[in-house]
């Protein structure tokens, strides 16, 4: 009745779904319930259509690895060009915007800013000299994005022989990084400022070493802090959580926030770096 196929298969019920389980390991159990756990189906928008990193893809700078995990969890990862379609599914659970290469068209921000304003749910990652023409998002959330890329002398020191790949040791308290322990590595990060506006709470998720500072100059030479240019010197925000009650009087529960993370690079999601 169950479609039970092999010897020591495994079938797990929650609240009418079942899922059927052959590989029985700590992982794929845990993975299983937090599948069974999500109702109905959670679509992950992923912006496309100006040279972001793809969800599905399996370049080096795409987002492949990243989309996998996300569907082992209950997550659907799905590209989405707002040229095609321009307006959101009522299904999405989050807009993902990952490193636009090219500008976006006007009406494509507009829809953008407006889907945040109705409450959406954001993961914005860029990259320094960000391209992708969405500042009108940006001063919105009361983010800036700084010029120059984020380098850290100590990188040398902890056999990172490219002062742009930055560690990353100090976590903001937030739920997302509570549970982080080892270092990261951010690679050609971007810094930002944060002043939250209306009713945004925001939370520094991720803050790079006091001895790094924004490098606006070539990084294939020696480097050095200029402190009469626009460089800021570290501790520097690289990674935000912003959060506030859903627009239209939803009230603050706390099961019921919007919520939007801004970091300052995307590499380190990539199939490349994601293993670091």
């Amino acid at each position: 009745e169950l479609g039970i196929t092999q010897d020591g298969e495994l079938y797990l019920e929650y609240r009418g779904r079942g899922e059927k389980l052959q590989q029985l390991n700590e992982q794929t159990l845990t993975q299983a319930l937090q599948r069974l756990n999500r109702p109905g189906e959670q679509v992950v928008l992923f912006l496309d259509g100006h040279g972001e990193r793809k969800p599905l893809g399996v370049a080096n700078h795409d987002l492949g690895r990243f989309g996998r995990a996300l569907a082992k969890v209950g997550w659907s990862p799905r590209p989405f060009d707002l040229a095609a379609d321009a307006r959101f599914p009522a299904e999405t659970a989050v807009l993902v915007i990952a490193g636009p290469q090219t500008p976006l068209p006007a009406d494509a921000v507009t829809a953008i800013v407006e889907y945040v304003n109705q409450g959406g749910h954001l993961l914005w990652l860029l990259e320094p000299n960000d391209r992708s023409g969405l500042q009108p998002l940006a001063t919105a959330l009361g983010i800036t994005l700084l010029p120059g890329v984020i380098v850290d002398p100590d990188a040398p020191g902890l056999g990172i022989q490219n002062p742009a790949f930055i560690p990353i040791a100090d976590y903001g308290p937030h739920p997302i990084t509570e549970a982080l322990r080892a270092p990261m590595l951010l690679p050609q990060a971007a810094a930002l400022t944060v002043q939250p506006v209306a009713d945004w709470h925001a939370t520094v998720l991720l803050e790079s070493q006091a001895r790094s500072w924004t490098e606006t100059g070539p990084l294939d030479g020696p480097l050095r802090f200029d402190p009469e240019s626009d460089e800021r010197s570290g501790p520097l925000t690289v990674g935000v959580a912003l959060s506030r009650s859903p627009p239209g009087g939803a009230g603050p529960s706390t099961l019921r926030q919007q919520r939007i993370v801004v970091v300052g690079d995307s590499d380190f999601l990539s199939n490349t770096y994601l293993g670091n």
